[in-house]
This record gives structure tokens, sequence and C-alpha cells, in this order.
């Protein structure tokens, strides 16, 4: 966490202090990707304010405040989970300035060092979260890249790789359940081997509990190695399904609507990580 440069303008530092009733110090929160996270500190208490200010992601997520507040109220609703509780909401961004979320803030910190311990830990909470009443929860899964559109770019060395574990995310099999559909050991906070909140229900829907199994791998695959995403593997057994696993590896890219996004999509090492951990998931299925 760092002291925030610019800061918030001053349409949401006013909004925020109506809904606060009080002034307080602000702190940025480094690490999201669709929004700017602060963590505002009155005498009385601690919040997290997330602004989604990336207008392309509004422009496509009009219903981001609504989604996200929804989802969080379902699963205190249905569940012992400890998740923020909204305390307070400009859907429109017409008082703030940009479509807001002002959040009690979950305990614990961000998953530092995997163990064995907090995998199973976090399979715990993913079947907790898979047993809440998918009913009438209005939000629906689908493929961000859907397997029949999809191409190997041309910095993609192996191509027929790249085309078997589109084949293969293509029979993914899905069944309906509430998930979290962001589900990774970032959006995780932990308080030593125990999991002490959930952050992040920004794209919680009805869908395949296998996307939640599949991106918690990614992401340790991505972030740790080989070696500790296997130890996930080993744990997660049967509910890991490596055809979701290579569903969310194609989640992995930009949307295929613009070729040349994709085309220009990372680093030499983020496309050598890329490449190198589609080569892992072919292990998963043997």
């Amino acid at each position: 966490m760092t002291a925030s440069t610019a800061g918030p303008d001053s349409c949401l530092r006013n909004w925020v202090a109506s809904q606060a009733d009080c002034t307080g110090t602000w702190t940025s929160i480094e690490g999201a990707t669709t929004a700017q996270l602060w963590k505002f500190e009155t005498a009385q208490q601690t919040f997290v304010i997330k602004a989604f200010t990336n207008p392309s992601f509004v422009g496509e997520y009009p219903d981001c405040v609504e989604h996200a507040a929804s989802a969080m109220a379902h699963v205190q609703a249905n569940s012992e989970l400890a998740v923020p509780t909204v305390v307070g909401a400009d859907p429109t961004g017409r008082i703030a300035g940009c479509p807001v979320l002002m959040m009690t803030m979950a305990q614990g910190a961000p998953m530092v060092a995997p163990t064995r311990k907090l995998f199973d830990r976090i399979i715990d909470v993913a079947e907790q979260i898979h047993a809440i009443p998918a009913e009438g929860f209005g939000w629906t899964h689908h493929r961000y890249n859907e397997p029949n559109d999809v191409f190997a770019p041309s910095w993609f060395s192996d191509p027929g790789l790249f085309a078997e574990l589109a084949a293969r995310s293509a029979v993914a099999r899905s069944d309906e359940v509430f998930i979290h559909r962001d589900f990774h050991p970032g959006n995780l906070l932990v308080r030593g081997e125990a999991v002490t909140g959930i952050v992040d229900w920004d794209y919680a829907c009805v869908g395949p509990s296998g996307e939640d199994y599949g991106r918690t791998w990614l992401n340790l695959a991505a972030d740790y190695g080989e070696r500790i995403s296997a130890v996930f593997a080993s744990r997660a057994a049967r509910r890991l399904d490596p055809h979701w696993v290579a569903a969310s590896w194609l989640d992995w890219l930009p949307f295929y609507e613009d070729t040349i996004r994709i085309e220009q999509w990372g680093t030499v090492a983020e496309r050598r990580r890329f490449e190198e951990v589609g080569r892992w998931i072919t292990d998963l299925a043997r």
C-alpha cells in the first residue's frame, strides 16, 4: 500500500465525506485493474473506496456498481463468508464523478507464501461460495474469448499447442452454481493460514464451478510457477477441470474483438510465460 500522489478529485472526496459524515485521510491501494482503490480512514472506522474510473470498462459494464454490491449482499444473506459491507454507492457517478462503491475494509492481507494448508482453505472457501443458492442472482456466466473465435497470435511459437488448448476449452462441461468468477489468491485475504476475507466481486455470476478452480490454478502458475500450481492441482483433485483451466488461459488474452490488441499484447517475458503455462496445462489431463 502506497501513498497516493494525485489522489481522488474533489467530487469523489466530497461524496465520500458525505457518506461518512466526516473527513478522513486517503491512501491509495495498488493492484486493482478495473478501478482505483483507496483506503479512507476516519477517527472511527476505515473504509475502502472503489472508483470505476476507466471509461472503457464502465462502457462495457455500466452496471458494475450494482453488480458488485448485489453480489456481496447475496453472499452475506446466504453464507457466513467474510466479505465487505457496502455503506454507500453512486452507481452512475452523477454525484461522485464516477461510479463508486464505499465499503467496510476486509480483515487480513493478500496471500504471499502459498502453503498446502492455505490451499485447503482456498478450496473450502470455493465450496462455500458454490453452495450459495444461485436462484435470484441476476448475472450469468459468459466466455470472454469463445474457442471458435480465437487464433494463435503471430508471436505465439507453437500454433499446434494453441489449437489444442482452444479445442480443449470448447468441450468444458458447465454446471450452474454461484461463482466468484475472479477467484484467485490475490482476491483472498489471509491471516496466518486462515482466509479472513474475500474481495472483488465485480464478476460474480451463475456459472461453472470449474471457472473458479481453473482461474486459481492459472494465477498460481503465472505468479509462482509450475511446482506450486501442481501442489494446488493435487489438493483440488477432481474439482480442477483441465478444460476450464484452458478456458481461463484463453481469457488471459484481451478480447478477440480487436486483432491489433492481441498482436500487441504483453512484453516478451509475459508472452513467454503465457506459452509456458499453456504447456503445463497439457500435463493436467495426463
